[in-house]
């Protein structure tokens, strides 16, 4: 290994891991309560997972089972979030490694190590820490690298597509499916794309090999999962879980109302996704020759920035477009040098630094206002300590918190005693059918105590509440704003 590669190499990792302590909330050593609600959820299907249960029939959640997976391992290494830690450095630093490998097919070593390192700080504007994307991004970005090269190759009379690309598609396709799905949009935008240009120049041959090479990608990773839930009997609730509620979930999402403000935040969070297609037009109204490469970018980004406009918005779905922010820099700083159009490749050139910095001052202002924020967290949990400290240690086993951040059952050490322990009302709200399940399983009464957050006469089991259990302690969540119940069932 040449002392240029090490260089790159150690610089690489020690921006991940900088990266990682300082944004990672949940599971950074430099932070201690401050564990966000889908990581604390994977965390405790992880944590469980490890010790014996089975996801989605002991613990429920409605991603694949891979985020599971990864975080039961992360807890396996050091029987705490650390060992999730090192995963995420690892992620991070392979993620880097492959939008550096983007960027030198259009910059130089010093150029590319230093524009890797700026949009690894882009990064952090859709980026909270232990999500699917995030263990998704080293896979994605490699895979939109394969892309780039194919387009060139393309460009030089080669049409034909190499079936070992086509099996990483559908296996970073299986992982998006075992995860969330929707995280595969922009992908599949590109695949399709892909293979409507081997059927247009008669690649027939070339186009059922990746139709194959691609399925084997996807069967390679989704069997072992598959097999696994029905040996326990439980290959309909992994179904359930993760692709029959997330259909649910992708029809009743929408977008809230836009304020000005908050439109400007979706344009800087999301907004990649809208300037990438737009490249993706401008690439085809170029030249012939680009029309296939302008058609793969453009389907991308569309069917992303689709998505995030469907969707409610969350600040993470964001990360699946990071790959963009690399391909745009390549394909304008390569037209704008020998395109016939240079003038609007020079002008498209300045405008998407412009959107580049305002990114970055977004990043700056979103840490800064999340860091305030979390004041609130210590005064938070100090108050959920004491309200949970009157439950007898012989039935901590004997709780579920409803409506609550699930990072309770990490920072207090508890297993929640049914399956659907977080986020309840919210989660039923999507499923006629997640309602009759959430209903059928409090109403067992298996749990003594409930800890509630909100108003209890609001909630699918406010008849439960009121007839089974009586108040046992009332407070405030600082935190939340809104009223905590400790709920005790009645002898």
């Amino acid at each position: 290994m040449t002392r240029s590669r090490i260089t790159k190499t150690v610089l690489f990792f020690f921006v991940s891991l900088t990266f990682i302590l300082a944004f990672s909330k949940s599971t950074s050593p430099l932070f201690t309560n401050t564990i966000g609600i889908d990581s604390a959820i994977f965390m405790t299907i992880g944590k469980g997972w490890a010790n014996g249960a089975i996801p989605y029939v002991s613990l429920w959640d409605q991603k694949g089972p891979i985020i599971f997976a990864i975080n039961a391992l992360g807890w396996t290494v050091f029987s705490n979030w650390y060992g999730l830690f090192a995963i995420q450095v690892l992620c991070m630093f392979l993620t880097l490694i492959a939008v550096y490998k983007i960027l030198r097919t259009a910059y130089s070593e010093k150029k590319a190590c230093i524009i890797t390192i700026f949009l690894a700080f882009l990064l952090r504007i859709d980026y909270i820490g232990n999500s699917t994307e995030e263990y998704l991004l080293p896979l994605l970005c490699l895979c939109f690298l394969k892309l780039l090269q194919y387009t060139r190759q393309f460009q030089a009379g080669e049409i034909n597509h190499k079936p070992s690309c086509a099996f990483l598609y559908g296996f970073t396709f299986s992982f998006c499916l075992l995860t969330r799905l929707t995280n595969a949009l922009g992908l599949s935008g590109a695949v399709f794309a892909t293979a409507i240009n081997l059927a247009m120049h008669g690649k027939w041959k070339n186009l059922m090999e990746n139709a194959v090479a691609f399925i084997a990608g996807v069967l390679i990773l989704l069997l072992p999962f598959v097999l696994y839930f029905s040996s326990y009997g439980a290959l309909n609730d992994f179904i359930y879980g993760t692709i029959t509620y997330n259909m649910e979930y992708f029809a009743e999402s929408r977008l809230g109302g836009l304020s000005i403000y908050n439109a400007a935040e979706f344009l800087l969070r999301f907004g990649i996704s809208a300037v990438f297609s737009i490249i993706g037009l401008l690439v085809i109204a170029e030249r012939k020759e680009n029309c296939f490469c302008g058609w793969i970018w453009f389907c991308s980004g569309l069917l992303t920035l689709l998505w995030f406009i469907k969707s409610r918005g969350y600040e993470h779905y964001g990360m699946v477009a990071f790959p963009f922010f690399a391909l745009s820099l390549v394909e304008v700083k390569r037209l704008s040098a020998g395109s016939i159009r240079r003038k609007t490749w020079n002008t498209t050139r300045i405008l998407l630094y412009c959107f580049f910095c305002a990114v970055a001052a977004g990043s700056a202002v979103f840490s800064k206002a999340e860091f305030e924020r979390s004041a609130y967290e210590s005064e938070a949990q100090s108050i959920l300590t004491e309200m949970l400290s009157v439950i007898p240690s012989e039935e901590r086993d004997s709780f579920i918190a409803y409506n609550v951040n699930p990072k309770i059952y990490i920072l207090q050490d508890i297993q929640p005693c049914y399956r659907f322990f977080a986020l309840q009302d919210k989660q039923a709200s999507v499923s006629l059918s997640m309602i009759k399940m959430l209903r059928n399983a409090f109403a067992e009464n298996t749990a003594r105590w409930i800890l509630f957050e909100g108003n209890p006469e609001k909630t699918y089991i406010a008849d439960i509440l009121r007839n089974d259990y009586y108040v046992e302690q009332k407070s405030y969540n600082p935190e939340t704003r809104k009223d905590l119940y400790l709920f005790s069932l009645k002898q």
